[in-house]
């Protein structure tokens, strides 16, 4: 099975990864159409391709736009962001290269520079919970 995206190029994703993104696009669907107010949520075991999900929400459907990402802990935060801006995509389908997927990565480590905050609808913002919340 594999998800429909020209940003992919033909990599294949578990079926239970496809169909944890068809869950969530069909989620923003109905949520841009008005027919629901409700949440979506992918709860997964670890070690089951939750990085890979994200990955591919956030970066590779040209339907989704700026992205926010928070992680409990700032190692997550650096490994969901390393995944994000291309590790996953090259361990998925080697020699891939990230650069064509749309949006750049910004991990944050403390208020946005005037460079990161430009084109945030093209940009996926990873940060901690906590630095969310900080002034």
């Amino acid at each position: 099975m594999s998800v429909a995206s020209p940003a992919l190029n033909g990599m294949t994703l578990w079926e239970h990864q496809c169909e944890a993104i068809a869950m969530v696009c069909h989620y923003i669907t109905e949520f841009r159409a008005k027919r629901t107010k409700g949440s979506a949520l992918v709860h997964l075991p670890t070690g089951t391709g939750k990085s890979g999900i994200i990955a591919v929400l956030a970066r590779a459907l040209p339907k989704v736009k700026g992205v926010l990402v928070l992680t409990p802990r700032i190692a997550l935060r650096d490994q969901l962001a390393n995944d994000i801006r291309g590790r996953f995509f090259q361990r998925l389908f080697p020699p891939y290269d990230p650069a064509g997927l749309p949006k750049a990565v910004v991990c944050l480590n403390g208020e946005p520079t005037t460079q990161e905050r430009a084109d945030p609808e093209n940009k996926v913002y990873v940060s901690t919970i906590q630095l969310l919340g900080s002034e």
